[in-house]
């Protein structure tokens, strides 16, 4: 009955009232991704070399202590992101997103007071764990409050704060790193902004009405789904309510064997966020400062900056179309332009060391074309389809385990890929080394970009309108194997 409802709903003009009210809760909600963003980039823009205000002049960090230094946020979120289970399945995704906030501030002033490497990398790990925890809460908290003709564009606005603190990272670094003594403290003070921002704007951060359902507390869930669905009929909301309760397990935390009973969309989440990790954007947010120079772009830290303003603009523009054309079609998409720029950057960068100028600009014409694959594609989709293709009773220890994986990629890429550059690079001098290294390292992210696309073809299909918690059963795999080999876009239930 409820698909039925909804349609209703959208063709009597009541959408526009209702998505105003509840994107205004998504953005609200959303702050803390733009705080994880901007902390996991934060180093790049603070770290480089010859730069009035780099945090290199007040902390000599050596490589190992920069891969280090960035890796702890990767670490701290991990196990983070795996220890937010159990209080979000208890006390409710609001209360767990209010603790993250502690862990920002206290990891901020941390970072932005340090007068030593202990300290800093304190800081950092306390960021790190605030950053699991978002990770955690925040998809599965704008998947559960949303319709489902609008949970795409819902769930990807977590990805669009996240671009935004990556954007915002690079500009505020720019402004001060560059030409401020000690303007990197600065950079790492700003952070206090958008969490004392949210703190203020807390009423305006929804409680999860199916983990409410869940709980049997659903007055509740009536009065948050009576908030967030502003101009909806209230017959409409009591129709949504009840069938939140109809779908609802007891609110028990459920335990790992009940997760994996769901095989195949574990099996599917976990690859997906395996080759998000592993087509190489890190290596771009982290070091992209460090790489554009190595490329011969005089200006790297405007250069870096351009990589978040490029983001952004490609993660609007996935908003917009994710919900319209669907997950798998940016998918396909997306990878597609990932793959090719790879292969470009590395072929200019191998090739193209007669011509200085021209590679720089066609390096980070590439890096841009790879960012704005990466936007469309692996950046917004894949968090839509992690909170859909699993029910709420398991959703939020899935994404944990999801993240935990996401993480352990990360923490890879942070911490090798400076020593690849080395390890894998070949010339006369330590410049050319470096740069014949890149060229190299692109290439590998480029065929597993390939191998990405290759599964997604094959075994992603479109989750676009689908009903949370409807047809979510556990899966005969032998028979969907079959099933897939048969149409490998069958619509078929995970």
């Amino acid at each position: 009955m409820l698909p039925d409802i909804m349609e209703d709903y959208s063709c009597k003009g009541t959408e526009s009232t209702s998505i105003a009210r509840l994107r205004l809760a998504a953005l609200v909600t959303t702050l803390s991704s733009f705080v994880w963003g901007y902390s996991i980039s934060v180093l790049n823009v603070c770290i480089v070399e010859n730069a009035a205000g780099s945090l290199l002049i007040d902390i000599n960090l050596n490589d190992n202590e920069k891969q280090l230094a960035t890796a702890l946020v990767l670490i701290g979120a991990w196990v983070g992101a795996l220890l937010t289970d159990f209080p979000a399945e208890r006390f409710g995704r609001k209360p767990v997103l209010l603790f993250t906030n502690a862990l920002f501030l206290a990891g901020t002033l941390a970072c932005a007071l340090a007068v030593s490497k202990p300290a800093l990398f304190a800081g950092r790990s306390l960021l790190g764990l605030a950053c699991g925890a978002v990770t955690g809460v925040v998809p599965t908290l704008l998947t559960e409050i949303s319709p489902a003709h609008a949970r795409g564009q819902i769930t990807t606005l977590h990805q669009l704060q996240l671009t935004l603190g990556i954007l915002f990272s690079g500009l505020v670094g720019y402004l001060c790193v560059t030409t401020v003594p000690s303007g990197w403290r600065y950079v790492h003070g700003f952070l206090l902004l958008p969490v004392l921002l949210q703190c203020l704007l807390w009423s305006c951060v929804p409680e999860s009405p199916r983990w409410l359902a869940r709980e049997r507390r659903g007055a509740e869930a009536r009065n948050v789904l009576l908030q967030l669905r502003a101009g909806v009929p209230v017959p409409l909301i009591e129709a949504e309510v009840d069938d939140m309760l109809q779908q609802a397990t007891a609110g028990s935390n459920p335990a790992w064997r009940d997760v994996f009973t769901y095989r195949r969309p574990m099996a599917l989440g976990s690859l997906l966020v395996f080759f998000q990790a592993m087509t190489g954007i890190n290596s771009v947010i982290f070091y992209s400062a460090r790489i554009f120079a190595f490329a011969g772009v005089e200006n790297a830290i405007a250069a870096s900056s351009s990589v978040g303003v490029v983001n952004v603009l490609m993660t609007i523009l996935s908003v917009g179309l994710v919900d319209s054309y669907g997950r798998r079609i940016l998918l396909l998409v997306g990878t597609s332009f990932m793959t090719v720029s790879l292969a470009t950057l590395s072929l200019v960068l191998l090739f193209l060391n007669a011509q200085p100028k021209l590679q720089g600009l066609v390096a980070v014409a590439s890096t841009l074309l790879f960012v704005s694959g990466f936007a469309v594609g692996f950046g917004a989709v894949v968090w839509v389809i992690l909170g859909e293709i699993l029910p709420s009773s398991v959703r939020s220890k899935a994404m944990g385990f999801f993240m935990g994986i996401s993480y352990l990629c990360n923490i890879l890429i942070a911490t090798c890929t400076l020593t690849l550059i080395n390890a894998l690079g070949s010339g006369p001098t330590q410049k050319e080394i470096e740069k014949n290294g890149i060229a190299k390292l692109y290439l590998i992210f480029g065929i597993i970009s390939a191998i990405s696309l290759v599964f997604i073809k094959l075994h992603v299909r479109e989750t676009k309108g689908s009903q949370l918690d409807r047809s979510f059963q556990p899966v005969d795999v032998q028979a969907e194997d079959e099933k897939l080999l048969l149409n490998p876009t069958a619509d078929v239930d995970v």
